[in-house]
């Protein structure tokens, strides 16, 4: 991530986001005036009053909420880019992603990633979500959030339900798998319309994560 002051050259490629008034205002507001000049956008979008910001992007996914610290703040639009504004400059800022509103085929190596703009200036976020494989299994952490993972045995091995976990820095779940789970600790799940619930080790459903 390459962090640099905002100019206000760059507003020509920010006004291309948006191609109707619904993206532009679910980015920036019902203030926001469409169809719009180089001088009502720069206006209205208060360039030269403007905090420090992070530009989202959780490419191909709409209307997720996104939020600094533990409140929402914004929505992505159409292309899954989203403002999030009033960020403190030169301090770590969580930007997080609702897991619920992601669907249930997306993967993602983590929800939340850390800004560190300048003052009066912006930083892009780009989270890596990719497609899943279309089979996949969603671990329930205690507070209801949710981590989705791939099957990653093949299809006609079904005598057990096999993960391969990742370990991402700072992740809860992920940490929690390689610093504490042991054998016997009970995981929820949910699958595709039903949810249940699985003893690790036990005879009937071993769940083998590979780390």
């Amino acid at each position: 991530m390459k962090f640099g002051r905002f100019d206000p050259a760059q507003l020509p490629e920010l006004m291309t986001w948006f191609s109707d008034a619904r993206e532009l205002r679910i980015w920036g507001g019902p203030e926001f005036r469409f169809p719009f000049t180089a001088a009502s956008f720069r206006e209205d979008a208060k360039v030269d009053l403007i905090d420090s910001f992070a530009l989202v992007d959780v490419p191909g996914y709409a209307n997720v909420g996104v939020g600094f610290q533990s409140t929402v703040l914004t929505r992505t639009d159409a292309r899954g880019r989203a403002l999030v504004p009033r960020l403190m400059p030169y301090r770590k800022n969580s930007i997080r992603l609702d897991p619920s509103e992601l669907p249930i085929s997306a993967e993602l190596d983590t929800i939340e990633m850390t800004a560190v703009p300048p003052a009066r200036s912006g930083v892009k976020v780009a989270f890596p979500v990719r497609s899943g494989r279309g089979a996949l299994i969603t671990i329930v952490l205690d507070d209801g959030q949710r981590r989705a993972f791939s099957f990653a045995n093949a299809p006609h091995d079904d005598a057990r339900i096999e993960l391969h976990v990742r370990r991402i820095p700072g992740g809860r779940f992920t940490g929690h798998v390689f610093e504490q789970m042991r054998a016997g600790d009970t995981v929820r799940f949910e699958a595709v319309s039903h949810a249940e619930f699985i003893n690790l080790g036990g005879d009937d459903t071993p769940l083998e994560a590979l780390a």
